[in-house]
């Protein structure tokens, strides 16, 4: 047995308060955002739901597919859209590494 077609989009709207806030959060904080704001993808749907079941799920992974599929799209000012998970990589990668504390870009 197995779902025909298209499978529909998840609607924020339609779930209850306090999954809806948990799928907002999700949604604006985790994910590239390539959809409206009210719809979820499945792909956002699955690490919900492993996220409440507590089960394993490599988010560093989920991230990184989202910066590369933003770097694949039309805008590409998306990219740096993680700067903390960009920090801890290169903090863990190079811990030597200066940091300054001007950010201005050039």
């Amino acid at each position: 047995m197995g779902y025909e077609g298209v499978f529909p989009p998840t609607l924020k709207k339609l779930l209850p308060p306090y999954w809806r806030f948990l799928a907002h959060s999700f949604v604006i904080c985790i994910s590239g955002g390539k959809t409206s704001a009210d719809e979820i993808s499945l792909l956002n749907i699955g690490a919900i739901a492993v996220l409440v079941m507590d089960l394993k799920f490599n988010f560093s992974r989920f991230v990184l597919n989202e910066m590369k599929n933003n770097l694949q799209g039309k805008r590409k000012d998306n990219f740096l859209m993680y700067p903390r998970f960009l920090q801890m990589i290169f903090d863990s990668q190079y811990p030597d590494l200066e940091r300054r504390g001007d950010v201005t870009p050039r």
